[in-house]
């Protein structure tokens, strides 16, 4: 029976299109903001990592449309506010290092949104 129920969701989703598509920059000023910065010293002396956590909130949108170009789900037409985080971290006694992505989350306030609240 699994194997049944996994080959009908493998045919269902073939042949869908996803459209991903980025409105705008909500925050203020159109930047994202910078929420906390920190460096710590690790093992040796003077080998600092430093990280970066920042606040994007954008406007965006998500279409799933099937083979023959149906909508299924979604619309570049009601786009949706989305605020996420993202956390950066960089070895800073490496100067040629880059800042690369550790950690992302979406914004769960239960204020905002009672249904998010455990």
């Amino acid at each position: 029976m699994v194997d049944d129920i996994k080959s009908q969701r493998a045919r269902r989703l073939t042949g869908l299109r996803l459209s991903w598509k980025l409105h705008s920059l909500a925050n203020k000023a159109g930047k994202p903001e910078l929420v906390c910065v920190r460096q710590q010293e690790i093992a040796k002396k003077d080998e600092f990592v430093a990280q970066v956590a920042v606040r994007f909130e954008t406007v965006q949108s998500l279409e799933v449309r099937d083979a023959r170009g149906n909508l299924v789900k979604g619309s570049h037409d009601k786009p949706e506010r989305v605020i996420e985080y993202y956390v950066f971290q960089r070895d800073m006694w490496r100067p040629k290092d880059d800042w690369r992505i550790i950690k992302k989350t979406q914004e769960t306030d239960p204020m905002l949104d009672p249904t998010t609240a455990i």
